[in-house]
């Protein structure tokens, strides 16, 4: 066998693993996506009881794909899963320093400030909030379980060390992170350009996730990061009537509104891209370099 029937043999094999890489994070994606629809259309009754079942079974679901995914990984791709203390401090509190900056923009521009309506229901509210907590650790224990564990490890699988490869295997799921969210129409079909910004920002967000896990080799960090970012938005459903609410999320953006919600997370995929090339590594190593100069 010649260098050329080589070289097309391992290019043969090279997109046999990125076609299995994508069509299994394709499958994990619909059902983690899909599924929970026919949840929705379970009749659990009225009540506190009732929205407390509901959420239970979201949130067992989820745990359910995670669980999944990490088998898969640890079974099938042999690789770590990254559920350990190694690098927690590095992934949550350095990476994760702007997206906790992001939490903090998330619950500001999410609560309804304007609100001159009936007294807030504190009682209700303090019973609500821990439920949203638990709803929104939920989404981040299921979606970086999906898009982070097993999306990065598959496409790792895929490209192996080859040049560029690295950054695909967190590009590639990020973007099908990103494009998971047109989901939302389904639901709301209204909030057209929401939604297309959505897009946008979530494939920044997904992105600097999969960077976070790649780099630091654990996905506690961002589990957690990602359900205090979300809770962020959610913690404001705790103060107000549920109409009002209702009339927030079910009135779409502008065409200007929608560019400043895609664009808004630049920033956070720039840092994301520092992180991933080492860049704040190598100026830190120049600066070392230049010391030891001066000294000698």
């Amino acid at each position: 066998m010649n260098m050329g029937e080589n070289t097309l043999k391992t290019k043969d094999g090279r997109c046999g693993r990125i076609l299995f890489a994508t069509s299994v994070l394709l499958i994990f994606t619909a059902f983690y996506l899909f599924v929970p629809r026919l949840f929705d259309s379970v009749d659990y009754g009225e009540g506190w009881g009732a929205f407390l079942l509901s959420n239970a079974v979201s949130f067992a679901f989820k745990v359910f794909v995670a669980v999944l995914c990490f088998l898969f990984v640890k079974k099938v791709l042999r690789r770590d899963i990254g559920i350990t203390k190694k690098n927690f401090i590095l992934g949550f509190f350095i990476y994760g320093s702007v997206m906790l900056l992001y939490c903090v923009s998330n619950f500001f521009s999410s609560f309804p400030f304007s609100y001159q309506g009936e007294e807030v229901n504190y009682s209700l509210a303090v019973k609500l909030i821990p439920v949203y907590f638990i709803r929104c650790l939920g989404i981040g224990i299921g979606e970086e379980a999906v898009w982070r564990v097993l999306g990065v490890n598959l496409y790792v699988y895929a490209f192996g060390e080859r040049k560029g490869g690295k950054f695909l295997a967190v590009f590639i799921p990020s973007v099908i992170f990103g494009l998971a969210h047109l989901n939302n129409l389904i639901s709301t079909p209204t909030l057209v350009y929401s939604t297309i910004s959505q897009v946008f920002y979530a494939t920044m967000i997904g992105f600097y996730f999969a960077v976070s896990y790649f780099k630091t080799g654990n996905v506690i960090p961002c589990i957690i990061l990602h359900a205090l970012f979300d809770f962020a938005y959610y913690v404001c459903r705790g103060f107000y009537p549920k109409e009002v609410l209702e009339e927030v999320i079910v009135k779409d953006t502008t065409l200007l509104g929608a560019f400043i919600n895609a664009t808004s997370n630049i920033p956070l995929f720039i840092f994301a891209l520092l992180l991933f090339f080492n860049v704040f590594g190598k100026l830190k190593n120049q600066r070392k370099e230049k010391e030891e100069e001066r000294k000698e």
